[in-house]
């Protein structure tokens, strides 16, 4: 042993590192002083002494054999009558070395290009915690998407280079190129959401997700995974530390609370959200936006008024921020003006569209009615520091009144009085924590939301 103790770490990369070979470990002796458990504890000893991390997999075991898949480096430095003699005697038993190849089914390299590069267009980093993510969520839906991204029409006569290959995660040869690139790329975090999945064989078989190395998460969100059978399939993929299984059948099984001691794995399932919260705490929200949104009018605050519609990475997920569209159109006499722009242009459109007027609506509105509703963020994944998982969605209609002028008035200065309907779609981060009452007023209640469509029909005032 000390023989191996003294070996330099070899240099891991990306070449060499496919476990395409089972060294096959066999013990000739079974009346040798040695038991099962001593055999299986000497092996394991001996493999981490050799220095090859990361050039070999979890050995399995049955009876007097232990196999071993391991790269073409790991046969060519083990598998020798100094190494076989060596492990002889620190096993005290007499023991066989064989090997057999793994076959590795490959997709032609033409499909397998075409998928690296569909793979990059989903891959992104999250710079704050370093990490990199690959989203193949709806796989065959996003594909096509992309694919038409490309100018090829995936309903197209397939050509050499543009074949729609077959993208069930059943489909060994997806697996090898994917589990390719996560290793070669170094992919954290893999989401399979929204793919119907129900068996885990073909993504932890020998040549599969086990083998990418920097895999941690795995985001298995709304698929058809019905039993704690399905999941010990995951144990195989020793680098795993994480699994989101939110919205499979799993999580309803009585025994699903003792899944994380059974797989080792933290297990994160989110309880279903009810589609409507109460209406009664619901107008906080509304009353402070409204009554900024006409402050920052009556100021001209531009910069304000921005704020109340941009949706930031903080608590939303949207990198870089996203702006939201104002679309208001304005009925006076037999002309109608339509203002449709992002938030930080609303005043300077009105401005160049009404002659350097403003239209400055009343702090007091009339709430006709409205809904709200718990909705999962769809920018929220597992490494996104400071998203929050869910968001809860307010729409209020609402009337009032509004006047069409200058800023400065004057004896001159024309005053058009308006009346609206408007629509406004408000949304705020929350944690959900089982409770309607709980996750409403304490989850929201340091958090004002954004507004995310804004929507209204001015007229002319009938009291004019």
């Amino acid at each position: 042993m000390s023989e191996h103790s003294q070996r330099p770490d070899l240099p891991i990369g990306s070449v060499g590192l496919d476990k395409n070979q089972k060294l096959i470990i066999t013990r000739l002796r079974r009346d040798s002083e040695i038991d099962e458990n001593a055999f299986k504890e000497g092996v394991a000893a001996y493999l981490r002494n050799l220095r090859l991390s990361g050039h070999w997999g979890n050995p399995r075991y049955t009876v007097g054999k232990a196999i071993i898949p391991c790269t073409d480096l790991f046969v060519q430095k083990v598998n020798t009558p100094s190494v076989k003699e060596e492990l002889s005697k620190v096993l005290r038993c007499h023991i066989d070395f064989s090997v057999q190849r793994i076959t590795k089914l490959e997709f032609s390299p033409e499909i397998r290009e075409q998928l690296e590069k569909f793979f990059e267009a989903k891959t992104w980093s999250d710079t704050i915690n370093s990490k990199k993510c690959l989203n193949l969520s709806s796989i065959i839906d996003s594909y096509k998407e992309w694919m038409a991204t490309q100018g090829v029409s995936s309903d197209a006569e397939p050509s050499r280079g543009t074949q729609i290959p077959d993208l069930s995660f059943d489909n060994i040869r997806l697996v090898n190129v994917l589990t390719d690139y996560l290793r070669e790329s170094e992919i954290n975090v893999l989401i399979l959401s929204n793919n119907n999945l129900a068996d885990l064989k073909r993504l932890t078989c020998p040549t599969g997700l086990k083998n990418a190395t920097t895999l941690t998460k795995l985001v298995l969100t709304n698929n058809s995974i019905d039993s704690l059978e399905t999941l010990k399939c995951l144990t195989y993929i020793k680098q795993l530390e994480t699994i989101v299984l939110t919205d499979n059948p799993v999580t309803n099984e009585p025994d699903f609370a003792s899944a994380q001691d059974i797989l080792k794995l933290t297990c994160i399932a989110q309880p279903p959200l009810p589609q409507h919260l109460p209406d009664a705490k619901s107008y906080r929200s509304f009353k402070y936006l409204h009554d900024n949104i006409c402050m920052a009018i009556t100021n001209g605050d531009t910069d304000m008024i921005a704020a109340l519609y941009t949706l930031g990475s903080d608590g939303f997920g949207f990198q870089p921020p996203a702006i939201s569209i104002i679309h208001h159109v304005v009925n006076i006499d037999d002309k109608c003006v339509s203002i449709r722009c992002a938030a930080d242009k609303y005043l300077q459109t009105i401005h160049k569209l009404f002659e350097d007027k403003v239209l400055f609506i009343d702090g007091r509105a009339t709430i006709l009615g409205g809904s709200t509703s718990v909705i999962y963020n769809p920018y929220y994944t597992v490494e996104a520091s400071g998203v929050m998982p869910n968001l809860v969605r307010t729409t209020y209609i609402c009337r009032g009144t509004a006047t069409l002028r200058k800023r400065r008035l004057s004896a001159e200065s024309k005053e058009i009085p308006l009346s609206y309907v408007r629509t406004i779609t408000i949304i705020t981060p929350c944690v959900w924590s089982g409770s309607l009452k709980r996750t409403f007023e304490n989850d929201t209640r340091d958090f004002t939301g954004r507004i995310i469509a804004d929507v209204a029909q001015f007229t002319l005032s009938k009291d004019i």
